[in-house]
């Protein structure tokens, strides 16, 4: 299993960085507190969905490694994004 629940249930997660002009974004788990660069997405979708996001929105999606070596990571199965401000920096 991903750290972020991999192909599981989606998990809860709070735009730090919305989406760059390469198709990056910065989320950290509501729940660990741990950042995932999300640089892949399942299809085009779940990068609109992501997209549309400004930062302290808050989302539900499962996320896979992207790489081996570094901390990217794939979004799938977006599932809500509310675009609701939360406070995300403890």
């Amino acid at each position: 299993m991903n750290r972020a629940g991999g192909e599981e249930s989606p998990q809860s997660f709070i735009v730090i960085d919305s989406m760059n002009s390469h198709g990056a974004l910065t989320v950290q788990s509501a729940d660990t507190r741990a950042t995932y660069h999300v640089v892949d997405y399942a299809d085009t979708e779940a990068r609109e969905r992501l997209a549309s996001l400004t930062e302290g929105a808050q989302v539900r999606m499962s996320v896979s490694r992207a790489g081996v070596r570094a901390n990217v990571w794939t979004a799938k199965k977006v599932v809500t994004g509310s675009a609701e401000p939360t406070t995300a920096r403890a």
